[in-house]
């Protein structure tokens, strides 16, 4: 497309929103896109997309070599851009903030990074106006609402909005792992894998959180994390006063009094507030949200993952088992949650008083007290309760279903964690042990009951070797 400003012609890229001052410019930045490499070198028969890469490429494979990375292998047009690229691999940090004690390798990402502490942000976004510290990161930023993704992969076509993604899933195709561990040699396709494993194996500092003793890569994380444990919600809006505990989830939520709805659909003109309010469209074939259609119910989910977690609920499936009473479920936080109950783990704690919760929505239930908002009713007898979960399963009762029968005996349940239950009855487990006095349950809230009734107190016996006798 031909376009025409301040009196000078424009071409206009047809994949991107680039514009060039002649055709020829476009041409050839246009097969960055379509993937077209028509130079090749007579030495190695690599391909190019443009001449004068093929040229660079030639001198470099006439010269000694001294431009190529000495840890994997890449090759750069200067001796200065290969040195830098190498402090990747050596780990080398030589800028150091002079507002916190990080480092970094590159002297611009240093200038960036100054700009968290000053507070400036002079590039802003042309859809919703988000500021950014660089303008490098204000063009990614505008892919999400373009939709754009400009980088194709070469062996399997799949799309990308950023290249280094592109550049990390190529590594799935030819098993590179140019990131290794400086303490056990093991290679990454990431430097983030890299990093977090030398965190989780390696690092005897790393920032732990105090209430369920989880690592994170540095403290910012750990300290957003802690406040799923302590109920802090720093964020407020400025038109209802409801709080977050993340800043983003608060720009989402004040986007619903604003009105704004900065993201466009690249299939049509529908706008939306966000990346999660992304309009289904299962019945255009071209559209990638079709692949993520459910076979069972034709319902549409935003990524293939959810896709196959909701699967489970019809094929019923459930591939985690806990391992201390064999009981399988459906999604790994379900098990997660389970399993507290054997291990007595307790990491949501009340803001008012020293109560502890295996579950966040039972300690927002307790802080809440009996006032707690029933918005799902039962179809049947319109009984309120808190959860969709609850309704669901509350509505089996009404049916009369018992899908699940004891293998025991001829009794059925609605609910397989029920038959579960009931089973231990006769095989005679008790997994649950007071801490107490020992003595140990079939079912968990027969625990919870003996507790306060427990009265054994422990007595201190003498070390043998303090026992002295009078002849």
């Amino acid at each position: 497309m031909t376009l025409h400003r301040n009196g000078q012609k424009q071409v206009r890229c047809k994949f991107c929103t680039r514009q060039f001052k002649s055709s020829w410019h476009c041409r050839r930045h246009e097969l960055i896109h379509t993937g077209q490499k028509p130079f090749m070198c007579n030495m190695c028969n690599r391909t190019f997309n443009q001449f004068c890469s093929l040229k660079r490429h030639q001198t470099r494979k006439q010269s000694s070599g001294s431009n190529q990375c000495k840890f994997c292998g890449r090759e750069f047009k200067s001796s200065w851009n290969c040195k830098r690229h190498e402090l990747i691999h050596t780990g080398q940090r030589p800028y150091a903030c002079k507002f916190c004690s990080r480092t970094f390798t590159q002297s611009n990402t240093l200038s960036e990074h100054e700009r968290i502490h000053t507070g400036h942000k002079p590039f802003a976004c042309k859809f919703c106006g988000k500021q950014f510290k660089s303008s490098w990161h204000r063009r990614r930023h505008e892919l999400i609402h373009t939709g754009q993704k400009p980088f194709t992969c070469k062996f399997c076509f799949k799309t990308f909005n950023q290249r280094s993604n592109l550049f990390e899933h190529h590594r799935v195709h030819t098993g590179l792992k140019p990131h290794r561990c400086q303490y056990c040699n093991i290679g990454f396709t990431r430097l983030s894998s890299r990093e977090a494993h030398e965190l989780k194996h390696h690092s005897p500092t790393a920032a732990k959180c105090k209430f369920c003793e989880r690592e994170f890569k540095s403290a910012w994380h750990r300290d957003r994390h802690e406040r799923i444990h302590t109920g802090q919600k720093p964020f407020t809006c400025k038109f209802c006063n409801k709080s977050f505990n993340q800043r983003n989830t608060l720009t989402h939520h004040e986007r619903l009094h604003t009105g704004d709805k900065p993201y466009r659909c690249r299939h049509c003109d529908f706008l939306y507030l966000g990346p999660g309010h992304r309009p289904n469209r299962a019945e255009d074939s071209s559209s990638p949200m079709a692949s993520n259609q459910c076979k069972f119910c034709d319902k549409v989910f935003k990524s293939s993952w959810h896709r196959k977690r909701h699967e489970l609920i019809h094929t019923g499936q459930k591939p985690f088992v806990c391992k201390f009473c064999h009981m399988a479920f459906n999604q790994r936080n379900h098990l997660s949650i389970h399993e507290r109950r054997h291990t007595g783990y307790k990491p949501y704690a009340c803001k008012f008083c020293s109560v502890r919760f295996i579950r966040q929505s039972s300690k927002e239930s307790h802080e809440g007290g009996r006032k707690v908002q029933r918005k799902y009713y039962c179809r049947i007898c319109f009984k309120s309760l808190s959860t969709a979960r609850h309704a669901m399963r509350h509505e089996l009762v009404h049916s009369g279903v018992r899908p699940f029968k004891c293998s025991y005996c001829e009794k059925t349940y609605a609910r397989e964690e029920c038959r579960v239950r009931h089973e231990r009855i006769h095989t005679g487990e008790k997994l649950y042990k007071c801490e107490k006095c020992g003595e140990s349950f079939t079912w968990y809230n027969t625990l919870r009951r003996h507790k306060p009734k427990c009265q054994v107190d422990t007595v201190e016996v003498p070390v043998e070797s303090e026992i002295t006798f009078q002849l």
